[in-house]
């Protein structure tokens, strides 16, 4: 079962589905579960043959959670910790997903997912209670899986932001002194389907309790969208911007590069380059013509 349906990481999945024919996915979307209602899904569970819990479903506006943070922390922390126990009661297993918000403190090395978090900001502190409240309310069958930079040839995000505006030839002002780790969606899709393949019937590691995935490699923002112009062929007029300028209520991580080494072996997978995800993603954009 998966929630957030609708979503960048839902749409993957929704699209991987007919290529999993082992699993009987489910997919629902805010219409008919809200996860800001605080709405009981244990009925949901167990009137169902499910046995994973995908939470693809949260509150994502980084910005506009400084002045809404009560709704933020309940979509992003109290309702995933309701759902864990539900799935704990359930005997359901659970797959949050976080980010890589949860760490504030980036030094320039990449980071495994026992470093000690820092959250700063209202949408990372909400992140980071939500973590600790799925594996505290269902210890032994809960993951929590950290991305970062995530983006998709569904939805609104930053690639497709910059293709448009790099379509109109409209000048463009993008931060370049935040470091990350771009993630194709689709990616993670397929690395949540292996996770689930690789854990199940069997007792959940403490080593795979919570893991990172993002594509391999470190760029900045501003390297992020040189790249989707020059690829795509597009001449816009981009200029680099430091954080401050950017004047955003709410603090970024200024280096928030994630460790992949433990999905990597846990799943016995290669990750691809952000470079290679991001082309292929850029493909299927130009072609489809779904840039808009």
């Amino acid at each position: 079962m998966v929630t957030g349906s609708e979503g960048q990481l839902g749409r993957e999945l929704q699209t991987l589905a007919p290529e999993n024919p082992l699993f009987d996915f489910t997919f629902i979307n805010r219409s008919q579960w809200d996860l800001g209602a605080n709405k009981p899904l244990l009925p949901i569970l167990k009137n169902s043959a499910t046995q994973y819990l995908v939470n693809a479903a949260a509150y994502t506006a980084v910005d506009a959670a400084e002045s809404d943070e009560a709704n933020c922390f309940n979509i992003n922390a109290v309702a995933p910790g309701k759902m864990a126990k539900d799935c704990k009661e359930a005997n359901v297993r659970m797959v949050q997903i976080s980010s890589d918000y949860v760490f504030s403190d980036g030094r320039g090395e990449l980071i495994k997912e026992d470093r000690p978090k820092l959250p700063a900001g209202v949408y990372a502190k909400s992140k980071s209670l939500g973590e600790d409240l799925v594996l505290s309310n269902h210890p032994d069958g809960a993951l929590v899986v950290r991305t970062s930079w995530l983006y998709s040839s569904f939805g609104k995000n930053f690639v497709k932001t910059i293709l448009r505006k790099g379509m109109e030839g409209s000048p463009l002002r993008v931060v370049a002194d935040q470091h990350g780790s771009p993630t194709y969606a689709r990616d993670l899709a397929i690395a949540i389907i292996k996770l689930i393949e690789v854990s199940y019937g069997r007792p959940i590691r403490e080593s795979e309790r919570i893991l990172h995935y993002c594509n391999e490699g470190i760029c900045t923002w501003y390297d992020l969208a040189e790249e989707i112009l020059c690829y795509a062929g597009l001449s816009a007029p981009l200029a680099a911007i430091d954080t401050a300028s950017l004047g955003a209520c709410a603090p970024r991580p200024l280096f928030s590069g994630l460790d992949c080494s433990r999905i990597r072996n846990v799943l016995g997978i290669t990750i691809p380059g952000w470079k290679d995800s991001l082309h292929q993603c850029l493909d299927l954009l130009l072609t489809n013509n779904e840039w808009k």
